[in-house]
């Protein structure tokens, strides 16, 4: 038996309409109950095949999101904890670094260069140079250094 509803039992159609119809295409066809039969379960099995084929997809996708997350979660602590490259001042930045900010920068030569200014009394490690006198050259030299594309050749 078929699960959609035959003619008879649609009900009434709007006045008019029904004349129109059988008028245009005539009276209703009659197929017969196996036919009928034959075409729905057609059907049902070609739309079984598509949920099937939906349903592999998903879990297909499903399993990817699921093992990327995996990965991202498994993998994330090394590389969100990484320590950063090191960066070419990183040498002279632990011995010239002023500030204390980790980087060899113009700000450190500002630094020094106030400290100098000030009168401040020399420390051995504000002799940059190493000519022996603590002055505004060495102020120059790390200034030097921290716009170089190489500081190392400029400070030794």
């Amino acid at each position: 038996m078929s699960d959609f509803p035959r003619q008879d039992e649609l009900g009434e159609t709007p006045a008019g309409l029904g004349a129109e119809l059988k008028a245009m295409f005539g009276s209703a066809p009659v197929v017969r109950e196996d036919i009928d039969n034959a075409v729905l379960s057609t059907a049902r099995r070609r739309l079984a095949h598509r949920r099937r084929v939906r349903l592999a997809w998903q879990t297909v996708t499903s399993t990817a999101a699921a093992a990327a997350l995996a990965m991202l979660v498994w993998l994330g602590p090394w590389q969100w904890n990484s320590a950063p490259a090191p960066s070419p001042h990183s040498a002279m930045a632990m011995a010239h670094d002023f500030n204390r900010d980790g980087d060899l920068d113009i700000v450190d030569a500002f630094v020094l260069a106030r400290h100098i200014r000030d009168g401040e009394t020399p420390l051995a490690e504000w002799d940059v140079n190493h000519d022996g006198a603590v002055n505004s050259d060495d102020a120059d030299a790390i200034a030097m250094a921290a716009v170089s594309l190489s500081p190392r050749e400029v400070i030794q």
